[in-house]
């Protein structure tokens, strides 16, 4: 028995024909009386009986009417209840985001999305772009902010903000330090980076051979909180966006722009080949944007710019 079946049961049971059925629920006339057939051969007999006027349910065909209403009425309930949980069930997204970016974002967006996206669950995993990377390939996390290397431009990342970079050393510290620092200014500047394989340090190297400088490169820390002590122990300086200062001391601190055309930090948002459905998706990736526009407009993301989302 299938469940058309029990519809084209009770329809011909409502209309009194075959033929007013059919019209009634929108479908062929022989293909509703060939399902009927099968249906009387299911349960070797008659259900209807022909006359001029129509059709009449038999004995068996009313003892089948009560529960085949009670059938149908029992899927419609079912059908109600799926529906409900389509709506209301919850989608579990994973998104991973660098350090720097994480520290201005995270509180933000959790909150923007219990606001507006009540059926998302947002995890969040803090991690080096070099990291999130991998954790994209191995589908780990289902989005990545990441910092972009000079050149790339992956078909599933968008663009979603830049910001300018800035060296920061300790004002007190013996380091001759412009008002604007040049690319042969800036090689002779004693400085904290990151190793090579992040995207900040990637940045810079490339800006080194395409400017044809040698930066003077005193240390290599990826941690933020080892840049900065060695920076106020006046070691030497390090180059970061404007954002990633906020959290330091401020009383003994210089922070200069760097005059340096292509040194311009870019972010992008990537999506995992996994299985996130693009209906969660599409509003993520919205609020997302609203979120940093917010902070960026408010002053909370100091050095940022952002572009309109692209209408798909």
């Amino acid at each position: 028995m299938e469940t058309r079946q029990i519809k084209y049961f009770l329809a011909i049971s409502k209309f009194g024909s075959f033929t007013a059925a059919a019209e009634g629920i929108g479908v062929a006339q022989p293909a509703l009386s060939a399902q009927i057939a099968k249906l009387e051969a299911e349960f070797g007999g008659l259900l209807f009986v022909r006359h001029k006027r129509g059709v009449e349910l038999t004995v068996m065909g009313e003892r089948f009417k009560d529960h085949a209403i009670d059938i149908w009425e029992r899927m419609e309930v079912a059908r109600q209840a799926s529906r409900l949980a389509a709506r209301t069930a919850t989608c579990e997204v994973t998104i991973g985001i660098p350090p720097l970016i994480s520290m201005l974002l995270v509180a933000p967006l959790i909150q923007a999305v219990q606001s507006s996206l009540p059926n998302v669950v947002l995890r969040v995993r803090e991690a080096m772009t070099v990291a999130l990377r991998e954790m994209l390939a191995a589908r780990e996390v289902d989005l990545a902010l990441l910092y972009t290397s000079p050149g790339e431009c992956a078909a599933n990342a968008e663009p979603m903000f830049e910001e300018k970079l800035y060296l920061g050393s300790r004002a007190t510290a013996d380091i001759r330090v412009p008002a604007e620092i040049s690319a042969e200014q800036l090689s002779s500047i004693p400085l904290i980076l990151s190793t090579p394989s992040t995207s900040h340090r990637q940045l810079l190297d490339d800006f080194s051979r395409r400017t044809g400088t040698r930066l003077n490169i005193v240390a290599e820390v990826d941690s933020i909180t080892g840049q900065r002590d060695l920076v106020l122990k006046g070691v030497g300086a390090t180059v970061l966006p404007l954002s990633g200062y906020l959290a330091w001391p401020q009383a003994d601190l210089r922070i200069v722009p760097l005059n340096c055309a292509g040194l311009v930090s870019k972010a992008s948002l990537v999506r995992s080949a996994g299985p996130l459905d693009v209906r969660t998706l599409a509003p993520l990736r919205g609020l997302l944007h609203r979120v940093i526009q917010g902070l960026i407009e408010t002053g909370q993301w100091p050095g940022a710019s952002i572009e309109p989302v692209p209408v798909h």
